[in-house]
């Protein structure tokens, strides 16, 4: 009976349903080793079938693993320790028992609380491939945008899409429905959108961001992957929450910057004026967390070992990108050569890895082309550019 609480309290915390009283009635369990390895076990299978998904975890096939990892230690074991196997191999056999039996309620729990729109992106996966920018209207109608920085303005009134001034769709959206829209923005491009609470977004290169035809609910929520500039219109009692895959950022009013790259291991927010709250899981076992940040603060959340370091900073170093300039100070030239790469969808390498990691601080103009950029890099730091054919390499 004892085993069997254990693994239903692990379960409801695997899928975040556990209150405080099981907080502490877990944490009772976790006082006794075999108890706190086995946690872990189960803890390893769901980071890697969940964490970093945004589909329901899988738990048939993640106590499969576990047991396949068991009767490999049982192997390794073999008779230097006779008492220890089968003691644990009992704990995987209640585990599986109790884990499936709970299925069907963690289910029904995770489908209850999880974001509306984040159930919409996990089943509307979209690549940000290269090509035109896309505009697809409630999942299924797609838009190709050919401007190299497209603007994109959704009028909640009248129900219509204007794209670059010039192009007029009809979107027609029940006021008590929610319809998304979703916005792919690929590598070398980049797309200003006015949603229809006037609130306004500035998205970079290789960037996907979903969001409502309008905001019937109390609360506006929207999607990013990538990175966004926001500038938030105030609504009394009506927060808006961006939501990523590893964290979610609450505001009233606010102009900030988030950068959720799916390659990169790690989410930031870059907050230019007025207050935000940043939820995200902890490295705890048993907590979740939020900060509230201030001005000229950079947040950044590191998305393996769960930790939000936070820093003080010039805005502009992170913001300056939505009017074509980037401005950096003491940055690695590795991390400036991503950013280049992403804003002209183009290859260009370091040759020295030691290179790659000396710091550099200056401004460059994007809207000039890419190989004047780079030669402007080159001339104030001493460095040599080579280029064959779309390839760039950066060398001492």
């Amino acid at each position: 009976m004892y085993k069997n609480r254990f693994f239903e309290l692990t379960a409801r915390f695997l899928a975040n349903e556990i209150d405080q009283a099981e907080h502490e009635e877990l944490n009772e369990y976790l006082q006794k080793e075999e108890y706190t390895r086995l946690f872990n076990n189960i803890k390893k299978e769901w980071n890697k079938n969940f964490r970093h998904s945004l589909l329901p975890f899988n738990y048939k096939r993640g106590l499969k693993k576990l047991k396949d990892k068991i009767r490999n230690e049982e192997k390794q074991l073999g008779s230097n320790n006779t008492k220890v196997v089968p003691f644990i191999w009992r704990f995987v056999k209640l585990a599986a028992i109790v884990l499936l039996a709970s299925v069907i309620t963690i289910v029904i729990y995770q489908k209850r609380e999880k974001s509306e729109i984040l159930e919409f992106a996990s089943n509307n996966q979209q690549q940000t491939v290269t090509g035109n920018t896309r505009l697809i209207l409630n999942g299924s109608k797609e838009i190709q945008i050919e401007s190299d920085e497209s603007e994109i303005n959704y009028s909640a009134e009248d129900g219509k899409v204007i794209v670059d001034d010039e192009r007029e769709i009809v979107q027609e959206a029940d006021e008590s429905d929610i319809v998304y829209n979703t916005i792919i923005v690929p590598y070398g491009k980049r797309s200003k959108i006015i949603l229809a609470d006037n609130s306004t977004v500035w998205l970079n290169s290789g960037s996907t961001f979903i969001y409502p035809a309008n905001f019937p609910k109390k609360e506006r929520e929207v999607y990013l992957k990538g990175e966004a500039l926001f500038d938030i219109e105030y609504q009394d009692n009506h927060p808006f929450k961006v939501q990523t895959n590893d964290i979610e950022v609450k505001v009233l009013g606010t102009i900030f910057n988030v950068t959720a790259y799916s390659e990169d291991n790690y989410t930031s927010t870059v907050l230019e004026s007025g207050s935000v709250e940043i939820n995200y899981n902890t490295e705890s076992l048993l907590k979740n967390a939020s900060v509230r940040i201030t001005p000229g603060t950079h947040a950044r959340y590191d998305s393996n070992e769960r930790k939000i370091t936070q820093q003080q900073v010039d805005p502009k170093y992170y913001t300056s990108w939505r009017d074509g300039i980037l401005i950096y100070e003491n940055e690695n030239l590795g991390e400036i050569v991503k950013k280049l790469t992403r804003y002209y969808n183009k290859e260009i390498a370091i040759q020295d890895k030691n290179l790659a990691q000396r710091r550099f601080s200056g401004k460059l103009d994007l809207k000039e082309d890419v190989s004047d950029v780079l030669k402007t890099i080159a001339f104030v730091s001493s460095l040599k550019i080579n280029q064959s054919n779309n390839k760039f390499v950066i060398k001492q």
